[in-house]
């Protein structure tokens, strides 16, 4: 990667080389078991677990990841714990989303609300009042997509975030800079998403780049 970086031009294979190398990165953040699906070791589960008598007591949550596998992960947690939740992704059709949805809403035993970004487009969860996210999205439009799900019109609590951030990474430099290089990497993703385009601008992908590596 830092060969890579290193480099003046980047191909369209050099890009892609090195978005598998962030990805890589950022899953291990996570969790060890998402990048090779062998180890466990993942500190974030571990401080959720801590976190979930607080969380669930007179409280419901939503965690958000970037990845189902990750969101298996810690349902696996809750259910250690004996906390109800729902999960929601991508590949549930209409009736089922709208079937989650209701139980999250409704059901007083249902505490938690996992989901990852491709399955939480347009939600309305005023039903929670807290929302943890496993991985800070490198695109600031994805993160505050998040918390606007819960803190909608006629949310009548403070709505708290709990953001899980791997000190010493990757995530950690992309925490510093978020605020600072907001508009930079706004010009680097496509849209609303929380990937980076393989078509975005080569200077300002490479200076995005360096600024989280540096």
């Amino acid at each position: 990667l830092g060969r890579l970086v290193g480099k003046h031009y980047l191909t369209d294979l050099d890009r892609k080389r090195v978005l598998a190398c962030l990805a890589n990165l950022r899953m291990i953040c996570d969790s060890t078991y998402l990048f090779d699906k062998t180890t466990n070791v993942s500190p974030k589960l571990d401080e959720f677990e801590e976190l979930v008598p607080d969380l669930a007591t007179d409280h419901k949550f939503v965690a958000f990841s970037q990845w189902e596998t990750m969101v298996t992960q810690a349902a696996a947690v809750l259910e250690r714990h004996g906390v109800g939740y729902v999960v929601l992704h991508g590949g549930l059709s209409g009736k089922e989303r709208k079937q989650v949805l209701e139980r999250f809403k409704t059901d007083v035993k249902c505490r938690a609300f996992l989901s990852t970004d491709a399955g939480g487009v347009g939600l309305n969860l005023q039903a929670a009042d807290t929302v943890v996210n496993f991985e800070l999205p490198w695109n600031p439009a994805v993160l505050e997509q998040r918390i606007a799900r819960v803190h909608r019109m006629g949310q009548s609590r403070p709505v708290r975030v709990v953001n899980f951030v791997a000190r010493g990474t990757v995530e950690e430099r992309v925490l510093q800079l978020l605020e600072t290089k907001r508009a930079l990497f706004a010009s680097v993703f496509d849209g609303d998403e929380d990937e980076i385009g393989i078509g975005a601008a080569s200077a300002g992908f490479m200076e995005a780049v360096r600024e989280v590596l540096g």
